[in-house]
């Protein structure tokens, strides 16, 4: 449980609850209404809150503004919530973006960095700098209305949440009195002592154990008793951590649970271990053997008799195999491409179709020991160095280059062979080279303006690539006959039921090139330049288009008309 870790170490003494102020009365059960919020305890936060107005701000908008002064801290974790009572109801604008539930079910708030000040004051767009955490959510349209405020705090014990009132309430405009809180349930209290008891070591220790501080000398593998839920559980020492804190693996930890989550930080008066087994250690610091191993300060594990951590001293071939953190504590799997520093290499690994980039230190890569020999043969380096070539053509920016190689002709800086002249004849559906940039692209004609323009559509692109084009950025694939009325004889005529054409949806919105291909229970198919078969209702094309569809049908039918 995530609360049993805080290493928060607590004196019990009974729960003492604090009067809000001299004129907000606490209630007595059988007076407080079913949602009242729970009276603040020794344990809970508190806030003095005063002087609410409403502030013009440097934006010209107006701003609620309230001062405010902590009288406490709570001892547990948590979440803050702002209450605003009015006319319309009681409503709640939780303080923080991060917040959350923790492991326990109850509330917990990730750290900003935020500087906790015990006095201040805020406004609302600012309402979380007093928590330590991100502003609260609340809307501007609130400052119009009466209303009551007030700050709650929210933990969950057992599936029940207990609102604590951890503040006075303020008072805007015709609001005449403050909410009340209320006495705790003896079953209330109970949950509470409850969740306190998983914030602190049992407070005995077994016989012929004593508790672990920082000079206590642990050694990895070695046994333990570790805290948890007010009780001392057999666990084991996985690693020593810099920061003190011991990371720790419960021998009762639940079956096909992912090994990251069954490994603990705990501080070290969490701890509890044999006075023989330290002894032990001393004499012989080798006879602990830990059934985990993690690199320094990492909690993913690995296997020492195939893998090693790589040495900072060692030179790697571009294309060198090596073990990376991946996602979710696991290794993935990558080759080495290059050092960026004296402690940092870059690296590329597969993913899909795809290969993406990424660094790590080298103390966190780890090398096989099967690699490590075959370093040892020189030709290798060949080999490392072909792997990373072809996964470095899978790069995101190389991929978009061999698209872009395979669907242009480059020409560049050539004038174009066939020219497109002002009496060259064009059709629809005929294939040619359209300038862009400094190369020629295969495209095909969509459309001849009026102008002698030409609309074209470049070959293995979208429609919305389609451009109008004049003829001197055109080019025939073969040149045209030699009096320049005809096509060029080695281009083979598109049958008219094969020709390209413009469609248009019946609300005059859409529109695409496609190639008509049949119609069928008054069900249009057509053929997309792409090669994509679409099918749409008749109804659905633009009125043209209906007609063309209905004297295609018709010409099909006609025994006189020759067959395309």
């Amino acid at each position: 449980m995530r609360g049993a870790f805080i290493g928060w170490f607590l004196i019990f003494a009974p729960i003492v609850v604090l009067p809000a102020k001299a004129d907000e009365p606490i209630l007595d059960l059988d007076e407080a209404q079913v949602d009242s919020p729970l009276a603040p305890n020794d344990h809970s936060s508190y806030y003095l809150l005063s002087n609410i107005r409403k502030d013009e701000a440097a934006n010209e908008k107006l701003e609620l503004a309230f001062d405010y002064r902590v009288k406490q801290r709570a001892k547990f974790s948590y979440r803050e919530v702002l209450i605003i009572n009015n006319a319309k109801g009681r409503r709640q604008f939780p303080s923080g973006r991060n917040g959350g539930y923790g492991s326990t079910g109850m509330y917990y708030q990730h750290s900003n960095n935020a500087p906790f000040q015990t006095t201040g004051t805020v406004f609302n767009q600012d309402l979380g700098k007093m928590l330590a955490v991100s502003t609260f959510n609340l809307p501007l349209g609130i400052l119009a209305e009466d209303f009551e405020l007030w700050i709650e705090q929210h933990i969950q014990v057992d599936g029940q949440t207990l609102r604590i009132k951890i503040s006075n309430s303020l008072l805007m405009g015709n609001i005449q009195k403050p909410t009340p809180a209320r006495q705790w349930t003896e079953g209330e209290l109970n949950k509470l002592d409850k969740l306190l008891a998983t914030l602190s070591p049992p407070r005995e220790v077994p016989n012929g154990y004593e508790l672990v501080d920082q000079h206590t000398e642990l050694l990895r593998g070695m046994p333990i008793y570790a805290a948890r839920n007010d009780k001392w559980i057999d666990a084991e020492v996985i690693d020593l951590r810099a920061s003190g804190k011991v990371l720790v693996i419960f021998e009762d930890a639940i079956p096909d649970t992912p090994i990251h989550l069954s490994l603990i930080e705990l501080q070290r008066d969490w701890i509890a271990v044999e006075s023989k087994k330290l002894k032990l250690g001393k004499d012989k610091p080798n006879h602990f053997r830990p059934s985990l191993t993690v690199l320094p300060e990492g909690r993913t594990p690995y296997d020492p008799k195939q893998y090693q951590p790589l040495g900072e001293d060692w030179n790697l071939v571009p294309g060198t195999p090596i073990l990376v953190p991946g996602f979710s504590h696991s290794w993935q799997a990558a080759l080495a491409k290059s050092e960026e520093s004296s402690n940092r290499i870059s690296y590329l690994y597969a993913t899909g179709h795809m290969a993406i980039p990424g660094q790590a230190a080298r103390s966190q890569i780890l090398i096989s020991l099967d690699t490590l020999e075959e370093m040892k043969r020189t030709e290798i380096r060949k080999q490392y160095e072909e792997d990373l070539a072809q996964l470095e053509q899978r790069l995101p920016h190389q991929r978009m280059r061999a698209q872009i190689e395979s669907h242009r002709m480059r020409i560049s800086g050539e004038a174009p062979k066939y020219p497109v002249k002002k009496d060259t004849p064009l059709r629809v559906g005929q294939k040619l080279l359209a300038s862009w940039g400094s190369s020629w692209w295969p495209a095909t004609v969509l459309k001849v303006e009026e102008n002698g323009n030409v609309r074209i559509g470049y070959d293995g692109h979208s429609s919305s690539s389609d451009e109008t084009l004049p003829r001197e950025r055109l080019s025939l694939v073969k040149p045209a006959v030699a009096n320049g009325s005809d096509l060029a004889k080695s281009e083979e005529p598109t049958k008219e039921s094969e020709q390209i054409r413009e469609w248009t949806d019946s609300t005059g919105k859409h529109r695409t090139q496609a190639t008509f291909l049949r119609l069928e229970e008054k069900v249009v198919h057509l053929k997309l330049k792409d090669g994509k078969e679409i099918q749409l209702p008749l109804e659905r094309l633009s009125k043209p288009d209906q007609d063309f569809v209905n004297q295609k049908v018709a010409d099909l039918d006609n025994p006189f008309l020759p067959k395309p």
